[in-house]
């Protein structure tokens, strides 16, 4: 076989490469013996699905068939192809490991000089599940099935007592007991919209004990200002002995109460933005007037994109180095940015600890994010220096260009009018410009060359294994044609 294909083609790069892996993971769950043949070897299986994300082709049928067809997939089976079924099982029946791959290739990247820190961009894309946007269902379609298949089991237990009497009678037929465990979603989607409802309930709560302890700071706040000017036209306008009174507003107590309500409200608003972000749709799917769930993939979320409307699926976020190594990912279900901002800082300081553990040199730098992730509480969070843009790139632009600032933010300027004279400066927004053909373009690889547009897998867990391994595949693309570049 080695005279079938050039030296350098992607294919020996590949087995080579998982020959070079600790599969021991993979190896606990394969079959050592019993009836029937031989199980496949989990190394063979594992370079063939490396191969096929690296080729774009994630279809377990589709790889089957390439195996009896295309040259390379012939060799990577070593002419015994595996059917769809084996592949798709193999996908499934190891998650976990497919995902703990990824830290594997990441210490490779590490080996071979890649993964440069000095600048790191963190970025969400949005990604379809595997979900019709047909199958979503709001509060009361899901009560009413519910209802209705609790009226249906209990009529079929009737007509069996009085068929069967005792003898079974009391058990469900087959059919109700699990039609593929869809009575299990639908009671799964319900729960989680009635906990959705519970928690803004107790936002509303929240906002309105804050807003009484704002009125009645502010009721003292006056009666003390009152008699203070009061005390002072006794005295003929003469400053009245003792602490002297500041306006109401400036009070410390007025501001921090109001600090609490402008939490509070923002927490809310922000739990309405995952719930409802608001964006127009342009036909790619419409937005449900009420909150719903899937009930294909319950654990999927309605997310708003900036081209196509709205789409059932999932939010990955991506942490990428200055050579576009991808360092974390992360599948979450809220449609907004901000919340992933903290977690993704902490994967990409454990990403660069275990890049030094293998050999790399550099610290972490600079982090960079778009106005997704603008917030105060991500701008004051400890951990690397960052820079977070605070509007749209357009505007950013104008600013830097009709407004440059020098130097240092301004005394008592708040974190966020601090990181917008950043921005502003020459070296800040020079800086920012390299966060998009970073990250960006690494999107642009998952979704057009790995063909990550459409997830395989359902559920978080599922979703979050395929997320990292084809992270993994991006990555060892780079290393590959960093290879050739050196040669």
């Amino acid at each position: 076989m080695r005279e079938w294909l050039a030296p350098d083609h992607l294919v020996w790069f590949v087995i080579s490469v998982v020959g070079e892996l600790d599969l021991a993971r993979f190896e606990a769950r394969s079959r050592r013996g019993g009836a029937g043949r031989a199980g496949f070897d989990p190394r063979m299986l594992l370079t063939i699905l490396v191969y096929a994300y690296a080729m774009g082709e994630r279809s377990s049928r589709q790889i089957e068939r390439l195996c009896h067809t295309d040259v390379a997939f012939v060799i990577a089976c070593a002419q015994d192809a595996p059917d769809h079924t084996t592949i798709a099982r193999f996908r499934k029946d190891h998650e976990d490991a497919l995902k703990a791959l990824f830290t594997q290739v990441l210490a490779l990247c590490a080996q071979s000089g890649l993964a440069r820190l000095g600048a790191v961009a963190i970025d969400g894309t949005k990604i379809a599940a595997n979900a019709s946007h047909d199958a979503l269902r709001g509060e009361k379609w899901l009560r009413e099935e519910v209802e209705k298949m609790v009226a249906e089991a209990a009529a079929t237990d009737a007509a069996e007592d009085a068929l069967f009497g005792a003898a079974r009678g009391d058990e469900l037929p087959a059919g109700l007991v699990n039609p593929a465990t869809r009575q299990e979603r639908i009671k799964k989607a319900l729960a989680e919209l009635e906990a959705q409802a519970a928690a803004r309930t107790r936002g509303f709560d929240r906002v309105a004990a804050a807003q009484r302890s704002l009125d009645k700071v502010l009721a003292h706040a006056q009666v003390s200002r009152d008699a203070y000017l009061q005390r002072q036209a006794d005295a003929g306008g003469k400053r009245p002995r003792g602490r002297p009174v500041v306006p109401v507003e400036d009070a410390a107590h007025v501001r921090a109460a109001r600090r609490v309500l402008e939490q509070a409200i923002a927490g809310l608003a922000e739990q309405d933005s995952a719930t409802h972000p608001k964006k127009e749709s342009s036909g790619h799917g419409k937005k449900p007037s009420k909150p719903c769930r899937n009930i294909t993939d319950p654990d999927s979320r309605l997310l708003p994109t900036r081209n196509k409307g709205w789409v059932v699926g999932y939010n990955a976020q991506l942490a990428v180095s200055e050579d576009q190594i991808i360092i974390a990912a992360d599948a979450v279900q809220s449609p907004v940015d901000n919340l992933s901002f903290i977690p993704m800082l902490r994967a990409v300081e454990q990403a660069a600890d275990l890049l030094r553990s293998f050999g790399g040199t550099d610290e972490v730098g600079v982090v960079l994010a778009d106005a997704g992730y603008r917030s105060t509480k991500n701008i004051t969070a400890p951990g690397p220096e960052r820079l977070i843009a605070t509007g749209k790139r357009r505007d950013d632009n104008r600013r830097a260009r009709d407004e440059p600032a020098a130097g240092s933010p301004p005394d008592g300027a708040t974190p966020l009018e601090a990181m917008a004279h950043r921005v502003r400066t020459p070296e800040g927004h020079d800086l920012y410009r390299h966060r998009s053909p970073m990250v960006e373009g690494v999107n642009g690889q998952l979704k057009d060359v790995i063909g990550l547009r459409r997830f395989s897998r359902r559920g978080l867990r599922a979703v979050n294994s395929e997320l990292h391994f084809a992270a993994a595949v991006h990555n060892l693309l780079k290393i590959f044609r960093s290879q050739l570049q050196t040669a």
